[in-house]
């Protein structure tokens, strides 16, 4: 993922609730060191992609909008650390010092305006995520296996037992397994971002069989034919692989009387990743006619 794409898939009802302090940006921008305080109105938003957890703050990486048109991002690597300010090009900085001066009520402005900020790469390849040295400063149960691409759930980060500078995480694999990783060995997927429906990978006969599932065949009438999928919470799916006498694709899978219906590698990676009974609740949050009872 390119940096372009990353910024256009944020997703702006993240932004901060309160209004940003921009005093330190502001003196900056205006070259007036004499400012004391100045806040941002609603128009200004700040929304973090990527975050972990220095001592007591959140710190790391920030997409800065005017009025839902990108400006920058700005990047602080440690709570004591100053916060570097990237411009996505001159006319960014050009609209956030208007802006400044606009907030800014002082009658006699003095101004020697400069660029000491460096300008942003669009075209820049940044990945799905980026890495923290240490596990206690993750703040999400979800990380990506670097070697394999996937998706692992975070049991226990250590940062209670080892004073916070644990180089590994417990972590739980798709096929059930929970062991030691490495942090330098996962990606910390950025956040805040809206999904694109074309970032989906479709379900084929090839991806069902990669997981390795209990599958056997059976023919539920004379001509038609399928595979039960056993999932390791005990859930079985099927998978049609011949209807009405003709191949067909297996690019879906379904089970529960129809109440699950999957066409996504993501959608059964969630699956995988939940409970029995976490299947059941999270089919109850999208379904409230789901006759929950009837499957405990």
């Amino acid at each position: 993922m390119k940096f372009a794409e990353l910024l256009s898939r944020i997703d702006l009802s993240k932004a901060n609730r309160q209004n940003s302090d921009i005093t330190e940006l502001a003196k900056e921008l205006l070259n007036n060191h004499y400012i004391a305080y100045l806040q941002a109105d609603a128009r200004y938003k700040e929304i973090p992609f990527f975050s972990w957890f220095c001592t007591d703050t959140h710190v790391g990486y920030m997409a800065h909008y005017l009025n839902d048109i990108i400006l920058g991002v700005s990047y602080q690597s440690a709570r004591k650390s100053d916060v570097e300010m990237y411009w996505i090009d001159d006319s960014a900085i050009q609209r956030m010092r208007d802006y400044c001066i606009e907030l800014y009520t002082e009658e006699m402005l003095i101004v020697n305006f400069n660029y000491l900020n460096e300008l942003m790469s669009l075209d820049k390849e940044i990945g799905i995520g980026s890495q923290v040295d240490y596990g206690s400063q993750l703040l999400t149960d979800k990380v990506i296996h670097k070697e394999t691409g996937e998706e692992l759930i975070v049991k226990d980060n250590y940062g209670n037992k080892h004073i916070g500078y644990s180089h590994k995480v417990l972590c739980q694999f798709l096929d059930g397994t929970i062991k030691d990783v490495e942090i330098d060995d996962i990606i910390v997927p950025y956040i805040n971002l809206k999904l694109e429906k074309n970032m989906e990978t479709k379900l084929t006969l090839d991806i069902i069989r990669s997981y390795n599932l209990p599958m056997k065949s059976y023919k539920p009438d004379y001509d038609d034919a399928c595979y039960l999928v056993t999932l390791p919470n005990g859930i079985e799916l099927t998978c049609y692989y011949m209807c009405n006498g003709d191949a067909c694709d297996s690019d879906s899978l379904e089970g529960l009387d129809g109440w699950i219906y999957i066409k996504t590698k993501e959608e059964l990676d969630n699956l995988i990743s939940k409970t029995y009974y976490g299947v059941l609740n999270f089919i109850c949050e999208d379904s409230d006619d789901f006759p929950i009872d009837d499957y405990r």
